[in-house]
């Protein structure tokens, strides 16, 4: 997977550095290295997410009740830690995106947050208790007003300017 997202990643600066000079399209690149950045998430979830179900079988073939438990906590994590590695590639798609002023980019970021906000509430939130799942519920309402400030402040100063 590291290979292919190396190579992938490539191909984009190399269409970007010669491709501009023969005038093709300047999109290219930018669909090469999107391309890139869709391996790398792919291939980094399936990763994260394996190596807990790995440990999560291990400890439930050993048949104790503890052990269940415990298997059933390991998949709950490897679930969120796909929810958090979403959320990290998301934060720095939109902070790429406003940094060389690359919409695409932004709205990639922001299109990968909705799906991971969707994910949360949808999947990750369903194992919590009632009262964990209140206060997941309110930090993630914060999160979003949090960045949907943040989001405007930048915008508002890039048009200022």
């Amino acid at each position: 997977m590291l290979a292919l997202v190396a190579c992938l990643s490539c191909a984009a600066y190399l269409h970007w550095r010669w491709g501009s000079r023969a005038g093709s399209d300047p999109r290219g690149p930018l669909a090469l290295g999107l391309l890139a950045f869709g391996v790398l998430l792919i291939g980094s979830s399936v990763e994260a997410y394996s190596y807990f179900i790995g440990r999560a079988d291990i400890i439930a073939q050993r048949g104790t009740p503890d052990g269940f438990e415990a298997a059933k906590q390991l998949r709950w994590g490897g679930q969120l830690s796909v929810s958090l590695l979403w959320s990290t590639y998301a934060g720095l798609l939109t902070f790429a995106g406003f940094r060389f002023k690359i919409r695409p980019l932004r709205v990639a970021g922001l299109i990968l947050f909705g799906i991971t906000l969707a994910k949360a509430v949808l999947v990750d939130i369903s194992e919590l208790r009632q009262f964990y799942r209140i206060v997941a519920l309110l930090s993630l309402g914060l999160v979003l007003l949090g960045v949907a400030w943040a989001y405007q402040r930048i915008t508002r100063q890039g048009e200022t300017r």
